[in-house]
């Protein structure tokens, strides 16, 4: 199966639900940023948020990049990742960080913060969109299993972060693929609540 290069959004218009396309020129590769969506190239995006501003940020896990269309200009710009599959950038600039398969990203409830999986890292990483910055934000980078209500932090391991989600209630929820599990990030103290799955495949 070929995967998509694509960013597809469907648009209903007149009672009828209509496929336009939003970014990606349909080739594969990593082109374009700094210009218009239509001629950018892609490489397997996954997850797609709205910014609560109107700006479009995606993840492309191949090209471990995250990517993000100016809804004011139709410009795409990068916003995490070298290009290049690996591990660095903390406290740095977001953009000169390198990644591994990012897979799933999510806006906390003020939009402040864009969190990103970094599945072969195991890490979740976050970036301030305000500076551009990236940390690691919990993760050892060692796939071991996650304590119930362990703290966040780079001393508590991740086991494959798969996918974020946001309850209304600003709390962020974590699936991790290889740890068979699904957990609840509490945010007004920072700790992690183990919610489903015993940790093994089945």
């Amino acid at each position: 199966i070929t995967m998509p290069q694509y960013v597809d959004v469907i648009i209903p218009r007149g009672g009828k639900g209509l496929i336009e396309t939003v970014v990606g020129s349909g080739q594969k590769g990593l082109a374009g940023d700094g210009g218009p969506a239509a001629e950018a190239a892609l490489n397997e995006p996954y997850e797609v948020r709205l910014h609560p501003h109107g700006d479009l940020y995606w993840v492309e896990r191949m090209n471990h990049v995250v990517r993000r269309l100016d809804h004011t200009t139709g410009l795409v710009h990068r916003v995490a990742g070298t290009g290049q599959p690996g591990f660095s950038g903390d406290s740095g600039p977001a953009v000169h960080a390198a990644l591994h398969e990012p897979h799933s990203i999510q806006f906390d409830r003020d939009a402040r913060f864009l969190y990103l999986c970094d599945i072969r890292n195991h890490r979740l990483r976050r970036i301030e969109l305000a500076t551009g910055t990236i940390d690691t934000w919990c993760g050892t980078g060692q796939p071991a299993a996650t304590p119930d209500g362990a703290p966040v932090g780079k001393q508590t391991p991740l086991k494959g972060p798969r996918a974020l989600d946001l309850a209304p209630d600003g709390d962020l929820w974590l699936a991790l693929r290889e740890g068979n599990a699904v957990y609840r990030i509490a945010m007004n103290n920072g700790t992690l609540h183990h919610i489903a799955g015993t940790g093994r495949p089945g």
